[in-house]
């Protein structure tokens, strides 16, 4: 699976930033504190990712789970791919073409029935709709009903999106809103797009502010912010395509200009509206920021800068994968490397290399091996023929 790197737009329903955000920024300023503005629900704690599958040689008919240090799980006995595994659970499809759930563990065990489709437990419970209905429920990890979300106030629920700060998106009807864990429509279904909580803040197009009912992707349409207790805050912004996908490490991705200005500069801007890192000529395109640095783009090459906007690589790459809190995974000419923050290369170099969620570990390719890295590319167990970051569907139908 692959993670192409792209514009920032703000899109329906949760999905991975442009670059991995990799801790909160300690200090967005000498002696100024960057807090969270509004406080996330805690009442679960969000699973971790543990495994991901790999299969360890051409001649392997079968799959097996590696761990994030290396170590192998399971190694040429899954008959058929299987998700991650996170939460302790990862799912595979049996031979009727149905999901299951399996214990991540030397022996899996079966755990719940046979579903049409089904997502991953990334808080507690996990969205799925089982054969034979034609509703989605969420089940606890022992293959219990937590919950039905059949319909919202009369309206059918059409689909769900992966929980984060312990809020869900979903659809009822030709509206979006957001559930809680515990089954509980925490915000009513009241937006024509929505995104996926982030630091207690989401992006959505609102009913409100002259947004017409029928939006159907057109620019001109106000997107607002939302906090997980479902405030709508004053700060909005002109168009889908002038903003970022979420809220990162306290800032947006934002452009003031036109959309049908070119070039666009972009900047970042905090939950309030306020101009954090101001536009600049060379900000054709920028990435949340991450740690303390971020990612632009001029026109011609990728580079990196501070929180200052002081640049620290000059740019020159082709792409630019991930920024953790002490490198930066590059691609110049085809070949992809770590860096430190003064552009010395930390790695050896690699055909290709992809980030995975949890922002600070990685998975390489070289020749036809592929290897589990560390953040400064350090290869963690044996290399292997075949390794596949797959984090399940971002939204389930009924």
């Amino acid at each position: 699976m692959r993670k192409a790197l792209s514009k920032n737009l703000f899109v329906i329903v949760a999905v991975s930033a442009l670059f991995v955000s990799c801790s909160y920024v300690k200090k967005m300023f000498p002696g100024e504190e960057s807090k969270p503005a509004v406080e996330v629900v805690e009442d679960v704690t969000p699973s971790q990712l543990e495994y991901i599958p790999f299969k360890s040689s051409e001649d392997s008919k079968k799959w097996g789970l590696m761990g994030l240090d290396g170590t192998v799980l399971l190694s040429d006995t899954l008959v058929s791919e299987p998700s991650n595994a996170v939460g302790g659970l990862f799912l595979m499809r049996n031979a009727n073409g149905l999901w299951e759930y399996f214990t991540a563990e030397a022996e899996p065990k079966k755990v719940g029935g046979e579903y049409r489709s089904a997502g991953l437990f990334y808080e507690d419970v996990a969205p799925c709709v089982e054969k034979g209905k034609d509703y989605i429920q969420f089940i606890h990890k022992d293959g219990s009903v937590a919950f039905e979300l059949k319909d919202v106030d009369g309206a059918k629920v059409d689909w769900v999106g992966r929980f984060h700060d312990g809020l869900a998106p979903f659809k009822a009807g030709h509206l979006i809103g957001y559930v809680d864990t515990h089954g509980k429509v925490a915000i009513k279904p009241q937006f024509l797009r929505a995104g996926r909580f982030s630091e207690g803040y989401a992006l959505v197009v609102d009913t409100a502010k002259g947004n017409d009912v029928a939006f159907r992707d057109s620019a001109g349409h106000r997107v607002s912010i939302i906090t997980v207790d479902g405030n709508l805050l004053e700060t909005s912004f002109m168009s889908t395509d002038s903003i970022g996908d979420r809220v990162s490490e306290g800032l947006i991705v934002s452009s003031e200009a036109p959309i049908d200005t070119i070039p666009r500069l972009y900047k970042f801007v905090d939950p309030m509206g306020n101009t954090i890192v101001p536009e600049h000529e060379d900000y054709l395109a920028i990435s949340n920021m991450s740690g303390t640095h971020f990612a632009f783009y001029n026109g011609t090459a990728w580079g990196i800068a501070d929180n200052q906007a002081t640049v620290k690589l000059t740019p020159r790459y082709d792409k630019v994968v991930a920024i953790t809190n002490v490198s930066v995974v590059a691609c110049l000419y085809g070949k992809y490397k770590f860096l430190d923050f003064s552009d010395m290369q930390i790695s050896k170099s690699f055909d290709e290399i992809i980030s995975l969620e949890d922002g600070s570990h990685f998975i390489g390719r070289r020749g036809e091996k592929w290897y589990m890295l560390d953040e400064i590319g350090t290869a963690m167990g044996e290399g292997v023929y075949n390794m596949v970051f797959n984090p399940g569907a971002d939204t389930i139908s009924r």
